[in-house]
Protein backbone atom coordinates (compact mmCIF):
# COMPACT_ATOMS: atom_id res chain seq x y z
CA UNK A 1 0.00 0.00 0.00
CA UNK A 2 2.95 2.21 0.83
CA UNK A 3 4.64 1.96 -3.14
CA UNK A 4 0.26 2.83 -4.31
CA UNK A 5 0.51 5.68 -2.01
CA UNK A 6 3.84 7.19 -3.91
CA UNK A 7 2.69 5.91 -6.99
CA UNK A 8 -0.30 8.54 -6.87
CA UNK A 9 1.74 10.93 -5.08
CA UNK A 10 4.30 10.60 -8.43
CA UNK A 11 1.53 10.24 -11.01
CA UNK A 12 -1.56 11.56 -9.56
CA UNK A 13 -3.16 12.03 -12.77
CA UNK A 14 -2.44 8.45 -14.31
CA UNK A 15 -5.45 6.66 -15.03
CA UNK A 16 -3.20 3.53 -14.35
CA UNK A 17 -1.93 4.00 -10.80
CA UNK A 18 -4.99 5.63 -9.87
CA UNK A 19 -7.46 2.29 -10.87
CA UNK A 20 -5.07 -0.14 -9.02
CA UNK A 21 -5.33 2.31 -6.03
CA UNK A 22 -8.54 2.23 -5.95
CA UNK A 23 -8.71 -1.68 -6.26
CA UNK A 24 -5.91 -2.45 -3.69
CA UNK A 25 -7.74 0.13 -1.35
CA UNK A 26 -10.89 -2.00 -2.25
CA UNK A 27 -8.90 -5.17 -1.20
CA UNK A 28 -6.84 -4.15 1.88
CA UNK A 29 -7.43 -0.19 2.52
CA UNK A 30 -10.26 1.89 2.83
CA UNK A 31 -13.75 1.88 0.12
CA UNK A 32 -14.20 5.42 0.85
CA UNK A 33 -10.58 5.95 -0.44
CA UNK A 34 -11.26 3.39 -3.19
CA UNK A 35 -13.75 5.43 -4.03
CA UNK A 36 -12.06 8.33 -3.88
CA UNK A 37 -8.80 7.38 -7.12
CA UNK A 38 -12.11 5.50 -8.70
CA UNK A 39 -14.36 8.74 -9.59
CA UNK A 40 -10.63 10.58 -10.27
CA UNK A 41 -9.89 8.12 -12.62
CA UNK A 42 -13.67 8.18 -14.20
CA UNK A 43 -13.18 11.90 -14.35
CA UNK A 44 -9.93 12.01 -16.24
CA UNK A 45 -10.62 8.80 -18.45
CA UNK A 46 -11.67 8.55 -21.77
CA UNK A 47 -15.02 6.11 -22.28
CA UNK A 48 -12.90 3.02 -22.96
CA UNK A 49 -12.36 0.17 -22.29
CA UNK A 50 -9.40 0.33 -19.78
CA UNK A 51 -11.44 2.32 -17.39
CA UNK A 52 -13.53 -0.70 -16.48
CA UNK A 53 -11.13 -1.56 -13.51
CA UNK A 54 -12.73 1.77 -11.62
CA UNK A 55 -16.51 0.69 -13.05
CA UNK A 56 -16.22 -2.82 -12.12
CA UNK A 57 -14.58 -1.35 -8.89
CA UNK A 58 -17.02 1.17 -7.93
CA UNK A 59 -19.45 -1.57 -8.04
CA UNK A 60 -17.49 -3.93 -5.76
CA UNK A 61 -17.57 -0.81 -2.98
CA UNK A 62 -21.49 -0.03 -3.82
CA UNK A 63 -21.83 -4.05 -3.12
CA UNK A 64 -20.08 -3.95 -0.07
CA UNK A 65 -22.28 -0.76 1.29
CA UNK A 66 -25.36 -3.11 0.70
CA UNK A 67 -26.15 -0.22 -2.50
CA UNK A 68 -27.05 -3.01 -5.19
CA UNK A 69 -28.96 -0.93 -7.51
CA UNK A 70 -26.36 1.61 -7.70
CA UNK A 71 -23.90 -0.96 -8.32
CA UNK A 72 -25.70 -2.67 -11.29
CA UNK A 73 -25.41 1.11 -12.39
CA UNK A 74 -21.82 1.04 -12.39
CA UNK A 75 -21.01 -2.60 -13.41
CA UNK A 76 -23.53 -1.78 -16.55
CA UNK A 77 -21.29 1.35 -17.98
CA UNK A 78 -18.19 -1.35 -17.29
CA UNK A 79 -19.95 -4.04 -19.72
CA UNK A 80 -20.85 -1.71 -22.12
CA UNK A 81 -17.35 -0.33 -22.69
CA UNK A 82 -15.48 -4.34 -22.20
CA UNK A 83 -17.94 -6.76 -22.09
CA UNK A 84 -15.38 -9.49 -21.75
CA UNK A 85 -14.36 -8.16 -18.36
CA UNK A 86 -14.83 -11.51 -16.30
CA UNK A 87 -14.88 -9.50 -12.52
CA UNK A 88 -17.94 -6.79 -14.53
CA UNK A 89 -20.15 -10.26 -15.01
CA UNK A 90 -19.40 -10.99 -11.01
CA UNK A 91 -20.67 -7.85 -9.87
CA UNK A 92 -23.85 -8.62 -12.28
CA UNK A 93 -24.85 -11.04 -10.63
CA UNK A 94 -23.99 -10.73 -6.99
CA UNK A 95 -25.82 -7.38 -7.24
CA UNK A 96 -28.81 -8.69 -8.72
CA UNK A 97 -28.95 -12.01 -6.83
CA UNK A 98 -28.77 -9.78 -3.75
CA UNK A 99 -31.83 -7.57 -5.17
CA UNK A 100 -34.10 -11.43 -5.19
CA UNK A 101 -33.14 -10.50 -9.17
CA UNK A 102 -32.57 -14.76 -9.11
CA UNK A 103 -33.55 -14.77 -12.81
CA UNK A 104 -31.52 -11.98 -13.74
CA UNK A 105 -28.88 -12.91 -11.95
CA UNK A 106 -28.84 -16.33 -13.78
CA UNK A 107 -28.77 -14.68 -16.67
CA UNK A 108 -25.58 -12.69 -16.25
CA UNK A 109 -24.25 -16.03 -14.98
CA UNK A 110 -25.17 -18.21 -18.26
CA UNK A 111 -23.71 -14.66 -19.89
CA UNK A 112 -20.57 -15.28 -18.12
CA UNK A 113 -20.12 -18.49 -18.52
CA UNK A 114 -20.20 -18.22 -22.49
CA UNK A 115 -17.07 -16.25 -22.41
CA UNK A 116 -15.46 -17.98 -19.29
CA UNK A 117 -17.29 -21.88 -19.46
CA UNK A 118 -13.78 -22.99 -16.88
CA UNK A 119 -15.22 -20.13 -14.46
CA UNK A 120 -15.52 -21.86 -10.80
CA UNK A 121 -16.11 -19.89 -7.77
CA UNK A 122 -13.18 -21.50 -6.22
CA UNK A 123 -10.92 -20.28 -8.94
CA UNK A 124 -12.32 -16.20 -8.35
CA UNK A 125 -11.77 -16.55 -4.44
CA UNK A 126 -8.05 -17.84 -4.89
CA UNK A 127 -7.58 -15.23 -7.46
CA UNK A 128 -8.81 -12.04 -5.75
CA UNK A 129 -5.98 -10.37 -3.43
CA UNK A 130 -8.05 -9.14 -0.67
CA UNK A 131 -6.54 -8.76 2.85
CA UNK A 132 -9.67 -9.01 4.49
CA UNK A 133 -11.94 -11.58 3.70
CA UNK A 134 -15.04 -9.56 3.96
CA UNK A 135 -14.09 -7.82 0.94
CA UNK A 136 -15.23 -10.25 -0.89
CA UNK A 137 -17.70 -12.08 1.06
CA UNK A 138 -20.41 -10.43 -0.55
CA UNK A 139 -19.40 -10.64 -3.96
CA UNK A 140 -19.28 -14.74 -3.13
CA UNK A 141 -22.31 -14.62 -1.12
CA UNK A 142 -24.12 -13.15 -4.50
CA UNK A 143 -22.53 -15.54 -6.86
CA UNK A 144 -23.42 -18.59 -4.75
CA UNK A 145 -26.94 -17.34 -4.34
CA UNK A 146 -27.16 -17.58 -8.09
CA UNK A 147 -25.73 -21.05 -8.39
CA UNK A 148 -22.09 -20.20 -9.15
CA UNK A 149 -20.62 -23.30 -9.84
CA UNK A 150 -18.03 -24.05 -7.24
Amino acid sequence: MAVIKQAVQVNPNDLYVLQVAGVMNVHCGDPDTALHYFDRALRLGLPDSSIRFALTGTAHVHILRGDHALALGFASRSLALNDCFDPTYWMLIAAHAHLGQLDKARDWLRALRQIAPDARLSRIIASQPSLLAERFAPIVDGLRLAGFPE
